[in-house]
């Protein structure tokens, strides 16, 4: 059964949709210090009550990555092992953050 999560701000929108231990994640705009608290609350509310099994992240959109976005998506990383996870659609800004921060050598990008 596909249950839908959202979480947004005036800069910021995460949509996830949860199907079969399969989570799907599309971020767009700022994910600064601030969207990441909001956006990590949600993770653990439906990581908690849910075996997840495979995590798909979509940054299509998303002009910013702040660290505390980045921990987040480490985390997620984490819960379910580098074959079950992946980042897709990451713009240059992005991936220029990633690559300074050392991320690309953790996440297949």
């Amino acid at each position: 059964m596909e249950q839908k999560f959202n979480c947004s701000s005036v800069d910021f929108n995460a949509d996830l949709i949860l199907n079969d231990g399969n989570l799907d994640v599309k971020l767009s705009g700022r994910l600064d210090t601030i969207n990441a608290t909001t956006l990590l609350a949600l993770y653990r509310e439906i990581a908690d009550k849910n075996s997840l099994t495979k995590i798909s992240v979509d940054c299509d959109g998303t002009e910013y990555v702040a660290s505390a976005g980045l921990r987040v998506m480490l985390m997620m990383f984490k819960a379910v092992g580098k074959e079950n996870f992946s980042i897709k659609n990451i713009n240059e800004n992005v991936r220029e953050i990633m690559e300074v921060t050392g991320f690309d050598n953790i996440f297949d990008i």
